[in-house]
């Protein structure tokens, strides 16, 4: 009995080590799957900033759907890979090794019928086994005897059919290592479409050029820092923090460089929760362009933007206590 059992756990532990490598190259060719899935919906992701600058409220929702996209595509065949039981392992072994009687998957489905079996209170292999036959002839020497020998012929030849047939799928496993389970052929293929692939993502991000990458790329990774959209003007804004006296104005002005402006200039402000509001600019020449803040009563932010493009926002510094310029005292 001892010895069955050590069979047996034998037999079970090689199993267990052809489940083991099959899930884990499983686990990373679904991975590599994934990461194909990243590198394709980062590179669209990247080019829409690029063409439409996107603004801040979408960029927060793209970086938490995109990882939640991925994570349930990946998930159906994560399912079928976790839920992959030992038949299936002992099939593909079989499979591997050129089995032709699938020893593996015979040894399994006895181990496993028979554990039904016992569990269940019925015989795990047949009714009939032909050995209770060849005992009919012999009398009994008691009442009772031949129900004991038939019982005994009855679960004696499953347990030897059983221990021979896992004993000769021991000495097959043996022969077969556990790396050959691994699906080196889907590793393999997804390796070569994942390398595709990101060769051709960082050829197109190229093609946007090293400037583009260093503006949009922390764009899509921090949507709630201030960083403008990429663009080819550079805005030089005078005064960057202007003071303001309450109820006061300011004369704000801008430069814009780097490319020939062709459309409205504007001054965006933006002011607690009244929105982003914009007044056209005016052009004094040499590119610079200047518009007034007037009656300021609550702190704003204000930007100069041309197109998509853009500069930072600046805060006004905003004096809430009224400055007294004149007194007159009526006697």
């Amino acid at each position: 009995m001892k010895a069955q059992d050590n069979i047996t756990s034998k037999f079970l532990t090689r199993l267990a080590s052809y489940t083991g490598v099959w899930k884990r190259g499983e686990a990373l060719a679904l991975l590599w799957r994934t990461a194909r899935w990243a590198v394709v919906s980062i590179t669209l992701y990247f080019a829409a900033d690029y063409f439409l600058a996107l603004g801040e409220a979408t960029r927060r929702v793209m970086t938490l759907a995109l990882p939640l996209a991925w994570l349930l595509a990946a998930l159906p065949e994560a399912r079928r890979i976790l839920r992959t039981g030992s038949g299936d392992i002992a099939r593909r072994a079989d499979r591997l090794g050129g089995h032709r009687r699938n020893e593996l998957l015979t040894a399994w489905e006895l181990l496993h019928h028979s554990d039904a079996g016992r569990h269940g209170g019925r015989p795990s292999i047949g009714e009939d086994n032909g050995f209770s036959k060849e005992l009919e002839g012999r009398a009994p020497s008691r009442p009772g005897e031949e129900a004991k020998v038939r019982n005994a012929g009855d679960a004696e030849l499953p347990a030897f059919l059983v221990r021979r047939c896992v004993e000769e799928a021991l000495t097959r496993a043996s022969a077969l290592p556990p790396r050959r389970l691994r699906p080196r052929a889907q590793l393999a293929r997804q390796g070569r479409l994942l390398v595709l692939h990101a060769v051709a993502s960082a050829a197109i991000l190229l093609c946007f050029g090293f400037a583009a990458i260093r503006t949009i790329a922390p764009r899509l990774l921090w949507p709630g820092r201030d960083i403008p959209p990429f663009s080819r003007y550079r805005f030089a804004v005078a005064p960057q923090r202007p003071t303001i006296l309450y109820g006061g104005s300011a004369e704000l002005s801008v430069s814009i460089s780097g490319a020939p402006v062709h459309d409205q200039v504007w001054l965006l402000t933006r002011q607690g929760s009244r929105g982003v509001q914009r007044a056209a600019c005016f052009q004094e020449g040499g590119g610079r362009y200047a518009q007034r803040l007037e009656n300021v009563t609550q702190p704003l932010a204000f930007c100069f933007a041309v197109g998509r493009a853009r500069s930072r926002w600046h805060a006004v510094d905003l004096h809430l206590q009224p400055q007294v310029l004149q007194a007159r005292v009526h006697l």
